[in-house]
């Protein structure tokens, strides 16, 4: 799991990897101290540092864009082809 954390955080921002590594492993001691037999290990923190920090380098690859649309304002919808069945 850790290289794929490795490889999933490639050429990103160093800040937004040590985020996601922190929140993992906080994630991780936090579920399993109040999950299963509540023992938090060095192993199930790695685990959750792994995991958080590949999530995170998956997500920031993704290419999606938020749109915000103000509620209180018109909006304006052309659309260039069919919806489709």
């Amino acid at each position: 799991m850790i290289g794929t954390a490795i490889g999933a955080n490639q050429n990103r921002n160093i800040l937004s990897t040590v985020r996601d590594t922190a929140l993992g492993a906080a994630a991780g001691a936090g579920i399993s101290g109040v999950t299963g037999n509540r023992t938090i290990t060095a192993g199930k923190v790695i685990g959750g540092a792994a995991l958080g920090a590949t999530i995170g380098g998956i997500a920031d690859r993704t290419g999606n864009n938020v749109v915000v649309i103000n509620p209180n304002s018109d909006l304006t919808l052309t659309l260039n082809s069919d919806l489709g069945r």
